[in-house]
């Protein structure tokens, strides 16, 4: 698997489950939206269904998007790269190669948001 999971924290606001943690990426992207991500199994999560919010930030640069599955073990993150320096556009998806060193080397942190049952 490409997108490994670890668990640095979780927390219980009586409504939600909080998960928190660093994600690393390696391999190759593939063709097109974005690397699956399966929570099924990571640490702390305590849940069957998917998260109702997520966020994925890196600091090197790249834009990581989290999109919401249909189940607990098909979501997904989409890697955007500046394939354009200098232009004021958006940036595109990471093409289907082998991860940028950007991307591989980054500090990538998520929190995922699950309802609890």
């Amino acid at each position: 698997m490409a997108a490994v999971f670890t668990t640095t924290d979780t927390w219980h606001d009586s409504k939600r489950l909080h998960v928190v943690g660093t994600l690393a990426l390696s391999g190759t992207y593939p063709a097109a939206g974005g690397e699956v991500l399966n929570l099924a199994g990571v640490k702390g999560v305590l849940s069957s269904l998917p998260p109702v919010w997520g966020m994925i930030k890196g600091i090197s640069g790249f834009m990581y998007e989290w999109l919401v599955g249909t189940t607990i073990a098909n979501g997904a993150v989409k890697v955007r790269v500046n394939t354009t320096p200098g232009v004021n556009s958006p940036f595109p998806e990471h093409t289907n190669v082998a991860y940028v060193a950007g991307v591989t080397g980054d500090s990538i942190n998520f929190h995922f948001i699950f309802k609890l049952r």
